[in-house]
C-alpha cells in the first residue's frame, strides 16, 4: 500500500519527538535543548513539516523554502515506520509543494559514505552533483538535486 501524505506543520509535542529522532539518526553536535530551540524557531516559517498516519507523526522534514531550488536540510522517518514508503511519500509531497511554489526542484547534501541514503534519493530521480570535501566533521558531502514536476514518482 502506498501511503497518502498529509503534509502539515508539527505541533510542539511533535517537534520534541522529531528532536529525539534527529539526535538518534542525524547527530549534529547540538544539545537536545539547542536543537529543540532551533526547531521551534524555524517552525514559525513552516520549515518543519511532517506526514501523519492514523493521527501519528511518521516522517518529518526540515526545509528552506526561501531558496530555488528548495533546500532539504533533514528528512527522518520514525524507525517503526521505515521501509513502508513514508520517506518517498514525504519527499513527493515536498516536491509537489516546491513545484506549486514555482521552484525548480529540491537540493540536498548527504554524507558521501551513506550508500543507502544515496540509493534512496537516486531511486527518486535525484542527480548527483559535486562532492564537498569535509562538509561534515567526519565525512565529505555529496550534493544532490531532484527536479520538481507535477507527476508522481
Amino acid at each position: 500500500m502506498t501511503p497518502t501524505p498529509d503534509l502539515k506543520p508539527l505541533s510542539d509535542a511533535e517537534l520534541t519527538r522529531l528532536n529525539a529522532w534527529l539526535a538518534a539518526d542525524l547527530p549534529d553536535g547540538l544539545s537536545t535543548a539547542e536543537r529543540l530551540s532551533r526547531l521551534r524557531k524555524i517552525q514559525r516559517d513552516e520549515r518543519v513539516l511532517g506526514i501523519h498516519h492514523q493521527g501519528q507523526l511518521v516522517a518529518a522534514a526540515v526545509v528552506d523554502w526561501a531558496t530555488d531550488p528548495v533546500h532539504l536540510e533533514s528528512i527522518v522517518v520514525n524507525r517503526a515506520h521505515r521501509r513502508q514508503q513514508w520517506g518517498r511519500s514525504l519527499l513527493n509531497a515536498l516536491l509537489a509543494r516546491s513545484h506549486a511554489m514555482g521552484a525548480h526542484g529540491i537540493r540536498l547534501t548527504v554524507r558521501r559514505s551513506q550508500a543507502a541514503t544515496i540509493a534512496f534519493y537516486t531511486a527518486l530521480n535525484a542527480q548527483p552533483g559535486r562532492v564537498r570535501p569535509q562538509y561534515y566533521p567526519d565525512d565529505d558531502g555529496l550534493e544532490m538535486w531532484i527536479a520538481s514536476h507535477p507527476t508522481a514518482r
